[in-house]
């Protein structure tokens, strides 16, 4: 098993890699995000706040695909699995371009009471809910994505929704 470090409220279960050509790709990944975090210490505090995103997810194998397909896209991740440790970790810190949320997480906050909330409180923070049994609409700053969907998908929502924070 291979163990992914990530910047996370919990820990989450490393990726079986299983043969020789996958572990060359996690490890082209990886080369790839190091670069990129080299790159990011020259960019401007607005830029990095847009490339950084908190990922909500309580499936630990789908949270760690997020990671790596939100990293190899040039973002940072912060990881939480309920909605309730999101909202206290952005009381801690704001500084992300987007949230991207599973609608239905364990606790007594879910991801469109999170949405809202993040709506009120950073309006800036852009918003991407996923769900498998909600179906839902564009509203603002924020999107749904309902499962499943295509990685790509989430890679032009997400981007739509970084140039429109621009703005």
């Amino acid at each position: 098993t291979h163990l992914h470090p990530l910047k996370m409220s919990r820990t989450v279960t490393g990726i079986s890699l299983r043969d020789n050509r996958q572990g060359l790709e996690a490890n082209k990944r990886q080369e790839f995000v190091s670069i990129h975090e080299e790159d990011s210490a020259q960019k401007p505090a607005a830029e990095k706040i847009l490339h950084r995103c908190l990922l909500v997810e309580d499936n630990e194998s789908l949270l760690e695909a997020l990671v790596i397909l939100m990293e190899s896209s040039g973002y940072s991740c912060a990881c939480c699995t309920t909605a309730d440790e999101a909202r206290e970790l952005l009381k801690q810190d704001s500084d992300f371009g987007i949230l991207i949320s599973d609608n239905r997480t364990p606790g007594q906050w879910n991801g469109t009471d999170l949405a809202g909330w993040v709506a009120v409180e950073y309006p800036s923070i852009g918003v991407v809910l996923m769900s498998g049994a909600d179906s839902g609409v564009q509203l603002g700053n924020f999107r749904w994505l309902s499962k499943p969907f295509q990685l790509t998908e989430l890679i032009e929502v997400v981007a739509e929704l970084t140039i429109t924070t621009m703005r």
